[in-house]
């Protein structure tokens, strides 16, 4: 058997360096037809094999044992039908040309082999062959090309197939194998030096600027555009050099700041850059950096795409300006003739025909449109502008609200309107701007007005949660679909119902009410379900508990407030399930396991904390945290090394190996409790200073 397996060893050789010769010459036939790299391949395995059959000796007269089919198979394989038939005539042209007893079974090997590799090219056809596969098909391609002893005479095919048949199956599944993973290996290869054409291609003509840099700050590459931008000569001038080499030192050192806040924070992030043009001109850049991290983890830079917007922030504020300056010089001639049409549907003048009088309520109804519309401009632009001001002090919501739903008393009227005021927590007292919480509540009530039906009922509820005072506004409306609820506070949005073209408004009201809120420290969120009618809006204030307003206690919370809602993000279902048991019992918890559910999620109503994991399967956790309001606390259970001081807001961690699930209460309460309305951490920076004006 050693005599048999030593020559065997060589030929393993042999195909290794066909292999080899093959890789380098591909690189220069590439370019050619796809039917000429097959007759090239196939000549090649030809030449191999003959190669192969002319170095093994004869084991006995007529009868040959060499590396052969596996040639036939791996060109039929990766070469298709031209590649077979060209390796396959050679190889039995040659075989025939030696003659013996064992022509028949050679020729049977071979073709065995060649369909062999055929049918596994067919049922893998457009797809990459993975290591198991190739493990399959080597088995496969040799159990085939043992065909050959079936046609040779019984009494010298069991002493064949004693003598040959252990080395020679197990020197011809190893070369199947190693020549399948050289070849598959030169694939890649050439398929990511493809790849990389097009990439430097694209980059190169990409009119926005790409680059490259290390993790100290240098380049390491960029596009054309980029060298432009920064006054280098091309973008060979960038390489090794870094922002320091371009800009002054304090712009440098603040891009230079906002990289090291991207590694640090360990995902994208956009910033809206000033930049000054080496002949002194201001222009703007819309900059997104990204984190590159290599095979193992480790930082390998990071990468920056830049995209001028001098011109669309310029005919932004143009637009903006123009807006502004219309709806101020449109507000005074409308109130004067809002307050004259007024005066004349009040019946200041009397006996004018029935004709006219419909004919100016018409115009008065209308101008009441008009003024809205103004008004909504006007205020989205201060909320734009950041001109929006606040005036914060403990406010009691009972009578407040009372106020808007006087306000709109006779609009209720026409519709056969029942509005209810349910207030769970008498003399309650928040932290807000009363004539803001004023515009916020009246706008919630004129959308549940808008979408009530007839002899419905609107209600009000003021309930006192733990962290919160909220303020929910439930109708009896058709809902809102499903498509619509992720883009239901974002501008101009309206609602693609049937009927909407009968529903005024302008598409700002609910972006106004978030902004507001937000602005005075709250969040702004709504219900609604698929299977029943009915939408309930609801804002969360911070409550003014012992600055004059009614204090709230834990007995009075926990007889009028429902259950806290919890967020719980994790891809593994058991430990989903371990949270939910100890959890379930004294909160309302909903569990998902990726970030597109809980983008979804958290874009139809808002969570009294969120418990997310890092690694999920389509994304990091972390993402999703953009997607929370900044006062809902945040619990990460997580294996992922994370520091608190990394994040822009509080956030509470815990070891998920670490932390029995009995545990997992007190951190929720630790969680809530650090992360509370009265923790100063939370407050905006507008906040504080509103504060700090007050004392």
């Amino acid at each position: 058997m050693l005599a048999v397996l030593q020559p065997l060893i060589a030929n393993l050789a042999l195909v290794s360096v066909a292999i080899v010769v093959w890789d380098l010459l591909e690189d220069y036939i590439d370019r050619h037809t796809e039917l000429s790299r097959s007759i090239v391949f196939g000549l090649m395995m030809g030449a191999a094999a003959l190669i192969s059959m002319g170095m093994m000796p004869s084991f006995q007269t007529g009868i040959k044992a060499d590396l052969r089919t596996p040639l036939v198979a791996i060109s039929a394989l990766f070469g298709g039908v031209p590649t077979a038939l060209i390796s396959s005539l050679m190889s039995g042209g040659y075989r025939i040309y030696l003659g013996g007893v064992g022509v028949v079974g050679g020729l049977t090997g071979i073709v065995s082999a060649a369909a062999a590799g055929l049918v596994m090219r067919w049922w893998c056809a457009n797809r990459d062959l993975n290591f198991r596969e190739l493990v399959f098909f080597a088995i496969f391609a040799t159990a085939a090309s043992n065909l050959s002893f079936l046609v040779l005479p019984s009494d010298l095919a069991m002493h064949l197939m004693r003598e040959l048949g252990p080395p020679l199956a197990l020197t011809k599944f190893i070369a199947t194998l190693l020549m399948g993973l050289l070849l598959k290996r030169s694939e890649r290869r050439r398929k990511v030096m493809h790849e990389n054409v097009i990439f430097r291609s694209m980059v190169k003509h990409l009119p926005d600027c790409l680059n490259f840099k290390d993790a100290e700050g240098r380049f390491v590459a960029a596009n054309p555009a980029t060298a432009q931008l920064m006054g280098a000569s091309s973008e060979h001038d960038l390489i090794t050099r870094s922002d320091t080499d371009f800009y002054p030192l304090a712009a440098a050192m603040r891009y230079r700041e906002e990289e090291l806040a991207v590694i640090r924070d360990q995902k994208p992030a956009r910033f809206l850059q000033e930049f000054i043009n080496p002949d002194g001109g201001q222009r703007w850049l819309s900059t997104l950096k990204a984190p590159v991290y290599g095979r193992w983890g480790e930082l390998l830079g990071i990468i920056t795409h830049n995209r001028d917007v001098t011109d669309e922030i310029r005919m932004a504020k143009s637009k903006s300006e123009f807006i502004s300056l219309v709806s101020h010089e449109l507000r005074t001639p409308l109130t004067s003739i809002r307050g004259a049409l007024g005066l004349l549907v009040g019946g200041m003048v009397h006996d004018l025909p029935e004709k006219t009088q419909s004919l100016i309520k018409i115009a008065h109804n209308n101008s009441e449109r008009l003024i809205f519309l103004v008004n909504d401009i006007l205020d989205m632009e201060k909320v734009e502008s950041g001109k929006m001001e606040f005036t914060i002090a403990p406010t009691e919501l009972r009578p407040l609200i009372e106020q808007v739903v006087e306000g709109n008393a006779s609009y209720m009227h026409e519709k056969a309107i029942q509005t209810i005021i349910e207030d769970e927590v008498p003399g309650a007292n928040a932290m807000v701007d009363a004539q803001r919480l004023q515009q916020v509540c009246l706008n919630l009530l004129s959308n549940a007005m808008k979408f009530s039906p007839e002899n419905s009922t609107i209600t009000i509820r003021i309930t006192a949660q733990r962290r919160f005072l909220r303020i929910a506004v439930s109708d009896e409306g058709p809902g809102i679909s499903e498509e619509f609820r992720k883009r239901i506070f974002q501008k101009f949005e309206r609602s693609n119902m049937a009927d909407n073209r009968s529903i005024g408004g302008t598409g700002l009201g609910l972006n106004i009410a978030k902004s507001i809120t937000e602005n005075m420290g709250g969040q702004i969120g709504f219900e609604c379900h698929d299977d029943r009618p009915g939408t309930t809006f609801f804002v969360d204030l911070v409550p003014a508990s012992g600055l004059g307003g009614a204090a709230i206690t834990v007995g009075d919370e926990a007889k009028a407030t429902p259950r806290l809602r919890l967020l719980h993000i994790e891809d593994d279902e058991n430990a989903r399930d371990g949270v939910a048991e100890v959890l379930s019992a004294n909160y309302d918890l909903t569990s998902v396991g990726a970030l597109d559910e809980a983008r979804s999620v958290l874009s139809k109503s808002v969570f009294d904390l969120v418990i997310l994991d890092v690694w999920l399967p389509d994304g990091s956790g972390l993402e999703i945290i953009e997607h929370v309001p900044v006062r809902t606390p945040l619990l990460i259970l997580s294996d992922c090394p994370l520091d608190p001081a990394n994040f822009k807001r509080p956030i509470t961690i815990g070891r998920k190996s670490q932390i029995p699930l009995s545990d997992i209460p007190a951190l929720v309460e630790k969680a809530l409790d650090v992360q509370g309305p009265q923790s100063t951490i939370l407050k905006p920076p507008s906040w504080r200073s509103r504060m700090l004006s007050r004392r």
